[in-house]
């Protein structure tokens, strides 16, 4: 939590100071950063897909009332770091702009991307969290980037607006 507001407040100043950066922040810092939080995205991930395989019953177990309430609170407690994991990279990439592109072609698309769709995962937190960080990209890392990702993205946001979840259909 403490890393995204930090994050946030930086990329706040630089706004209201007509982008001039006052958290020096180099892009590879900013990489080393955003490969740690994508590695702990991907243990959330991870971590989601085993509760998600109870709650379904995939996993061969039928969970009582109790042990579907508490799988159900640690799929809350894991989407809420989620949403921090994913608001730590989306203002380092708004605070880098088109510096940012490197690393999300290195370090974020290869895990988000295949998340933006139906095929690459029935976690609908985390193709909420795809689709937000592509639309970022779109908007702060420039034309060219936008040309190469928006596909992508509008997939994923056509996928989003026929889910029952409203953040990811509100957000598609």
């Amino acid at each position: 939590d403490s890393l995204s507001e930090a994050f946030y407040s930086a990329f706040r100043h630089k706004k209201a100071t007509g982008g001039a950066s006052i958290a020096a922040l180099g892009s590879s810092e900013a990489c080393s950063t955003v490969s740690q939080v994508v590695e702990i995205a991907k243990s959330c991930f991870g971590r989601r897909a085993k509760i998600l395989a109870v709650i379904s019953g995939a996993d061969g177990t039928i969970p009582d009332e109790d042990e579907m309430a508490q799988c159900y609170d640690q799929l809350q407690s894991e989407a809420d770091l989620l949403t921090e994991l994913v608001n730590t990279i989306g203002y380092t990439l708004k605070l880098l702009g088109e510096d940012f592109v490197p690393i999300f072609d290195q370090a974020v698309s290869p895990v988000f991307g295949p998340l933006l769709t139906l095929a690459g995962t029935n976690d609908v937190r985390a193709r909420f969290a795809a689709v937000c960080l592509y639309d970022d990209c779109i908007e702060y890392c420039g034309a060219t980037t936008a040309a190469k990702y928006a596909p992508m993205l509008a997939i994923g946001a056509m996928q989003g607006l026929d889910e029952d979840e409203d953040d990811l259909r509100t957000v598609s």
